[in-house]
């Protein structure tokens, strides 16, 4: 957004996201994004970030349909090239490596920076993840070289949780059980315990990461409850996802994962 921002100032451009967690509300221009799609409104060029299918656009899918032209840009191996144009890269870390290698470096501000840093670091947790490679270091480092605050942005969006987050990742870990030889792990949270801890889907983020550091587990799941029942984030390996023992993730996900979250 910042990108274009800078170098189309004449386009009109919109952001449309869920609400993001208010760590994340110090990068430019989060304060533009809207939270629904205004009745009657068209535009000529949709670009779909981080999203394998349609279904998770949500309430701007409508939008993307009647879009003039469309365009993808994700790192999920399973995406399913839903766009007119699309550029998947299974082995890329994350979506924010894969643009910033698509922009002209010379033309990334540091506002951009910050944010593609931000995703970066999110999607590699920290670079501790298998699916940070050299080229997602090379990357971090220009980042860095456009004079970001990195260590803020670890500190204060990674690591730092509000007392309620701390309590229901407590919460969380004690609920959760192994399965599959201890392999996996899962865990849930019910709309019930949400509202107790005063918690929204937003506050839930980094739960799959601190149960994916149980000795022994390869894939971590985290569901919840807010208006569906869904899962809200499965952590796996990616040699997983490329190896023939990548069908049984979702097939545990649905044998496994709570039916009755209330």
């Amino acid at each position: 957004y910042n990108y274009i921002r800078e170098q189309y100032p004449g386009k009109e451009i919109s952001v449309y996201l869920e609400d993001i967690p208010n760590t994340l509300k110090f990068m430019q221009g989060t304060e533009t994004i809207l939270h629904e799609v205004p009745e009657g409104k068209d535009c000529q060029l949709f670009i779909a970030l981080d999203c394998g299918d349609m279904e998770r656009l949500g309430f701007s899918a409508s939008l993307f349909k009647r879009a003039e032209r469309t365009l993808c840009i994700d790192h999920h191996i399973s995406n399913q090239s839903f766009a007119t144009e699309n550029y998947i890269h299974g082995d890329a870390s994350s979506t924010c490596e894969l643009i910033c290698q698509l922009l002209p470096g010379e033309k990334i501000s540091r506002e951009t920076a910050e944010c593609l840093y931000t995703g970066i670091v999110h999607d590699t947790g920290v670079f501790r993840y298998t699916c940070t490679s050299p080229e997602t270091m090379r990357m971090a480092a220009f980042l860095m070289e456009k004079g970001i605050d990195c260590s803020r942005i670890i500190t204060e969006t990674f690591d730092e949780k509000t007392y309620a987050q701390n309590q229901v990742l407590g919460r969380s870990l004690l609920e959760s059980f192994l399965f599959m030889d201890g392999h996996c792990i899962v865990s849930s949270i019910s709309k019930k315990v949400m509202k107790f801890y005063g918690v929204q889907p937003k506050h839930l983020d980094g739960i799959v990461s601190q149960l994916k550091l149980t000795k022994g587990v390869d894939v971590a799941i985290s569901c919840m409850k807010w208006k569906t029942a869904s899962i809200k984030s499965v952590s796996v390996p990616q040699t997983l996802w490329t190896s023939a023992a990548s069908p049984s993730i979702s097939e545990a996900a649905v044998m496994y994962v709570p039916q009755a979250i209330v």
